[in-house]
């Protein structure tokens, strides 16, 4: 149910439509017929540009971001990432590598999402510890 500021939210969705069905193409062009683990964290920093630089930064990613860089890091208790960035722009990212695809969001409040599809082995304990490292990062 839309809010108060609906205008807002229905430009936001329209926005972040097109990034739906990437990801979908994504996963049946390089993931399909893999289960995929499905990992969600959020937290709250100070504002939509901090967080922004903190999580372009922890991915060592330039600004603005661009489709075919390399990003890299090195959470702890995780494999690292490495991989390529299959989807930019001034709200979100998604970084593909052999065994997931990892997005990266931020919205204008503060809020910062993450929406990873793990394809690899060793996803236990995926979800608590990518929940600790974005915690960390904009804190």
């Amino acid at each position: 149910m839309l809010g108060h500021d609906w205008q807002d939210e229905y430009d936001a969705l329209r926005r972040g439509l097109p990034f739906h069905p990437h990801t979908l193409g994504e996963y049946l062009t390089l993931f399909a017929g893999r289960t995929g683990i499905p990992v969600f964290a959020v937290a709250f920093g100070q504002s939509a540009p901090a967080v922004w630089t903190a999580i372009t930064g922890a991915l060592g990613l330039a600004t603005p971001v661009a489709r075919g860089a390399h990003a890299h890091a090195e959470p702890a208790d995780l494999p690292p990432l490495d991989g390529e960035v299959v989807w930019a722009d001034d709200e979100r990212l998604a970084v593909r590598t052999a065994d997931g695809l990892y997005t990266f969001h931020h919205g204008p409040t503060g809020m910062a999402a993450m929406f990873h599809h793990l394809f690899g082995p060793n996803t236990d304990g995926a979800e608590p510890a990518w929940q600790r490292w974005l915690g960390d990062m904009i804190a």
